[in-house]
């Protein structure tokens, strides 16, 4: 089924582009994400789990 597809076509430059565009957001999201962090950014939300609640008792019962 690619095969056909692609034979078809006259030049392969726009796939190709495409690809490299999508492969260059990937990267750039994962370094957004795992290298260009501030902890002041995630700090508030990793403890968000752990915060008590302004409206429950600590003895309050969850049905």
């Amino acid at each position: 089924m690619y095969r056909q597809f692609f034979s078809g076509l006259e030049s392969a430059a726009l796939p190709l582009a495409a690809m490299a565009f999508f492969v260059l957001a990937f990267v750039l999201v994962l370094a957004r994400t795992f290298f260009w962090k501030r902890k002041s950014d995630y700090d508030p939300i990793a403890s968000l789990p752990l915060d008590e609640g302004e409206g429950r008792s600590r003895n309050e019962v969850q049905p």
